[in-house]
């Protein structure tokens, strides 16, 4: 059974929409996105452009935003070269590049794309609604809640919120000043009000359900639809506290990069040791009555995770010494190790083999 959680921010709701009127389009951009770096804001941003305005071959395509705005060529972070002199020439160039370079997706994880591509979706049209002289703003109280702010910047602009629309199994809004008579009532998709000359704070508590012995919310989209425009709020899972979830992919990736890097080195070092000892031998030649000098290599362990084979499960048959003289026969068997770690069954060994015979 799904857990409502009691949202008790009486003080949020009924403190002045004014005192939040430093938030603005951009500073709710940079807050959902606040764990990435300029060059992973700049590199997801150019893909989620990239799928708007070109077309997977690089060329352009006809696109024009509602209210008659052109493509905002200078907030795309990209570096345009000299040639292309107009914003023609700079989206045919932008849209080329792109093709070529993957979409700007070759280096993004799918994590980081969709927390910035629900970032910039809600800053476009909060942008949008802006230039009509009203400001829609979202503040989080991860992972519980989320609280929007609307103001005019401009006086006397007539504004008016059509519908607020949500999942209602999976949030309930309310507000406290959007009635004349400035009493609570809940948002149910139903309602329309005129928001002319008033600013309004929503107020919109996630519910939970328990997982695992914890609170777990699902990813939940909340959309309020103004006569400028739709303003979009997408609320991720708390798997990992909403945006940080996608950190948590990147530290998990460099994870793997590094253990990845860590093992080539101990099997470079292995190959650096098998041709360290061939150098040996051969040098040993030089010395002996036309020697003949041949090479076996094999693993012990209980799986087959050693770099050599074959694999010998070191519990059963004759001990690593016995198992090179086998392999070399009547020749004379040098026995090396080129590499030892822990694992199953008393680690996993690697060995080189040298038979020396004359």
């Amino acid at each position: 059974m799904l857990k409502k959680t009691v949202f008790a921010l009486v003080s949020a709701l009924l403190m002045p929409v004014e005192g939040f009127a430093q938030q603005d389009c951009a500073s709710v951009y940079q807050n959902a996105v606040r764990n990435f770096s300029l060059d992973e804001h700049n590199e997801s941003s150019n893909a989620y452009y990239f799928n708007l305005y070109c077309e997977k071959n690089g060329e352009t395509r006809d696109f024009d935003f509602d209210g008659g705005l052109s493509i905002p060529i200078e907030g795309i972070p990209f570096d345009f070269s000299a040639a292309a002199s107009n914003d023609s020439q700079r989206m045919q160039e932008f849209c080329r590049v792109g093709s070529e370079r993957n979409g700007f997706a070759s280096s993004s994880t799918a994590v980081r794309d969709i927390v910035v591509a629900d970032a910039l979706k809600s800053f476009n049209q909060c942008r949008q609604i802006e230039s009509n002289g009203l400001v829609l703003t979202h503040q989080e109280a991860e992972p519980e809640s989320v609280i929007i702010y609307g103001r005019f910047s401009t006086a006397g602009v007539n504004a008016s919120l059509d519908t607020v629309t949500y999942d209602s199994n999976k949030m309930t809004c309310i507000s406290n000043n959007l009635n004349d008579d400035m009493t609570q009532i809940v948002l149910d998709g139903t309602q329309g009000f005129d928001l002319t000359g008033r600013n309004f704070s929503i107020s919109c508590s996630r519910s939970s359900e328990p997982q695992a012995g914890q609170e777990y919310y699902e990813r939940a989209t909340l959309q309020l639809s103004t006569n400028f425009g739709p303003y979009t709020v997408v609320l991720d899972s708390n798997a990992a506290m909403g945006f940080e979830l996608a950190n948590q992919a990147k530290r998990m990736f460099e994870e793997v990069v590094a253990e990845k890097t860590q093992i080539q080195s101990s099997l470079d070092a292995a190959n650096g040791n098998i041709a360290g000892l061939t150098n040996t031998v051969n040098s040993l030649q030089g010395r002996l009555q036309s020697p003949a000098v041949t090479f076996h290599k094999f693993g012990t362990g209980e799986y087959d995770r050693t770099w050599f084979r074959p694999r010998h499960d070191p519990r059963w048959g004759p001990s690593p010494q016995q198992r090179a003289q086998q392999l070399c026969g009547s020749a004379r068997a040098f026995l090396y190790v080129a590499g030892d770690r822990a694992g199953g069954c008393c680690g996993y060994t690697d060995y080189v083999v040298a038979c020396l015979s004359q």
